[in-house]
């Protein structure tokens, strides 16, 4: 609805109605989604790869813990397409015991 699009955007714009629209709309990666999206896809069986993930120090810290854990290790983790998309080898639920202590930052929704 027209008035509901004006109502919503500057003053200086003015929505005229010409048809429909179409489109992709990309969001913002999630630290909590991004953090129980890596355990279960290293915890998977097969490959996934995962679009969008945000990078911060929490998410990152994630990733170095279950490359820890994961049986591959590093090689269970890969960036594609100039690191937009993340490869992860599932491990079909097994870990591995890590040689030091984990290290999770200040994440408090890493696993």
């Amino acid at each position: 609805d027209a008035d509901v699009v004006r109502m919503v955007c500057s003053p200086n714009i003015t929505p005229v109605p010409t048809g429909p629209l179409s489109g992709t709309v990309r969001v913002p990666g999630s630290k909590s989604v991004s953090n129980r999206v890596l355990p279960l896809a290293a915890l998977g069986t097969g490959e996934c790869r995962i679009r969008g993930l945000l990078t911060s120090d929490d998410t990152q810290r994630c990733q170095e813990a279950l490359t820890q854990l994961h049986p591959n290790g590093e090689t269970a983790f890969e960036w594609e397409d100039s690191g937009a998309v993340l490869r992860v080898s599932g491990s079909g639920g097994k870990m591995r015991i890590p040689k030091q202590e984990l290290y999770l930052g200040n994440s408090g929704t890493s696993p």
